[in-house]
C-alpha cells in the first residue's frame, strides 16, 4: 500500500467524518454551548469549524491526487497518463456537490449511507475509473 494511497485516503474520510459531525451540530441546533453534540466534546458553536475542515479536508485530497500524478505516477505503466488529470476536476465536483448537500440538510444522519444511496456518486466513480481504462 502506497503512503499516496494511505494519505489520500486519510483525508477523504475525515471530509466525510467531519459531514458526520456536521450534520450533528445542525441538529443541535442554536442551543447553549454548554450542550456537547453526542457526548464528542463539540459545542454548537462548532458547526462552522468543522465544515471548513470538511471541505478543506476533500480539497487536500484532491491535491495529494495531483500531486501524486505530476511526480509521475511511478507504479503506473499508462499509454496516456494526462487523461488522470481529468480525475481531478470529478473529485472536485463531487465533494463541492457532498459538502453543499450537507449544508442544505440534504444527507441524513450518515454520509456513507448517503454516498452508497446517490446515483451522482456511483456515475462519477465510473467516469473515474473509465479514465483509468481509457489512459492505459
Amino acid at each position: 500500500m502506497s503512503s499516496w494511497l494511505l494519505a489520500t485516503s486519510f483525508f477523504v474520510f475525515l471530509s466525510i467524518a467531519a459531514a458526520k459531525r456536521v450534520i450533528e451540530l445542525k441538529t443541535m441546533g442554536t442551543f447553549s454551548d454548554e450542550l456537547f453534540a453526542g457526548g464528542r466534546g463539540y459545542l454548537a458553536s462548532d458547526h462552522d469549524v468543522v465544515l471548513v475542515a470538511g471541505v478543506g479536508s476533500g480539497v487536500v485530497s484532491a491535491l495529494l491526487l495531483g500531486l501524486y500524478l505530476e511526480s509521475g505516477a511511478p507504479n503506473l505503466s499508462l499509454e496516456v497518463p494526462q487523461l488522470l488529470w481529468l480525475s481531478i476536476p470529478l473529485w472536485i465536483y463531487w465533494l463541492l456537490r457532498f459538502w453543499i448537500l450537507v449544508s442544505r440538510d440534504r444527507v441524513n444522519h450518515d454520509p456513507i449511507e448517503f454516498v452508497l444511496k446517490d446515483w451522482v456518486s456511483y456515475l462519477t466513480a465510473a467516469a473515474m475509473v473509465a479514465l483509468v481504462y481509457l489512459a492505459q
